[in-house]
């Protein structure tokens, strides 16, 4: 799970970072030309939408490698408390 999570995680901060980068170019309807209002309206839109769907996706990706590395403390805190047991467990019994 780990690796999964560093496998996850740098792209996650790309897609934010190539979001952030669109948006910043930024496209307005009159970038289009006066003649082609309607369509710089559709092609604004768009690249709006386009920035809101990267940023989405690297908040969901966030969040999951935030889930994956809760598991793997988790888990790593049960083995750990596991491997206690059983130690203490075998000290008991000799």
């Amino acid at each position: 799970m780990l690796a999964m999570a560093q496998t996850i995680e740098p792209a996650a901060e790309a897609t934010r970072g190539h979001a952030t980068r669109i948006a910043g170019a930024g496209f307005e309807a009159g970038h289009a030309g006066q003649d082609y209002r309607e369509q710089g309206q559709r092609l604004a839109a768009g690249v709006d939408g386009i920035v809101a769907m990267l940023q989405s996706w690297s908040e969901a990706s966030s969040a999951t490698v935030g889930a994956l590395r809760q598991a793997v403390t988790a888990s790593v805190s049960t083995e750990q408390d596991n491997r206690a047991r059983i130690a203490a467990a075998g000290e008991g019994s000799v």
